[in-house]
């Protein structure tokens, strides 16, 4: 079978997500990989375009089903419960997403304006140093660990960041992320 743009673009993604997402599991990037190649995400942008979520909702109920995936097979893999959180798994999959949609080819696409940004200390440490927002949510975001989070959590912390984003993409709340700064 030849070796084609799209293993290659998977490949660079995966590796991508699995060393942003990786932070304090043992064995390295093979259980995020192999958690996110056995997921329903890769296959569905290997599909049409038109296929995949485009509001909010379609994105969230999605989002939750790859999470959900993710964390059962790394868990599995790693051989412990809860060794994989809903923090992790969605920083796995929002990297995923950015990598191979939202700074690509495909960024026009309607699933690249509602794909959640990814969540991570540098985000919510910046957005928190902000004086702009409310103290309340900035006290949400310097108290949020997202290795951590639970799918409950981090529905809090996405409804938080609502109020920055407005009606643009999501991607726009990455101003407040920096890539020189350590996570």
């Amino acid at each position: 079978m030849p070796y084609t743009i799209a293993d290659h673009a998977h490949n660079y993604a995966a590796w991508c997500a699995a060393t942003a997402a990786r932070r304090g599991l043992p064995k390295g990037n093979g259980p995020l990989v192999s958690a996110l190649e056995a997921s329903d995400l890769p296959a569905l942008l290997n599909g049409p375009p038109d296929l995949w979520p485009a509001t909010d909702t379609d994105f969230a109920a999605s989002h939750s089903d790859w999470c959900q995936q993710v964390m059962a097979i790394v868990d599995k893999a790693l051989g412990a419960d809860g060794a994989c959180s809903f923090g992790r798994a969605a920083k796995l999959v929002a990297i995923y997403i950015k990598t191979r949609v939202v700074v690509g080819d495909l960024a026009a696409n309607p699933f690249a304006r509602v794909a959640h940004p990814p969540i991570d200390r540098i985000l919510l440490q910046n957005l928190a140093s902000d004086p702009q927002f409310p103290v309340h949510v900035r006290q949400l975001w310097r108290g949020t660990t997202w290795t951590t989070l639970s799918e409950a959590e981090y529905a809090v912390v996405i409804e938080s960041l609502r109020m920055v984003v407005g009606e643009e993409p999501w991607w726009t709340i990455e101003q407040y992320w920096s890539p020189v700064q350590e996570n």
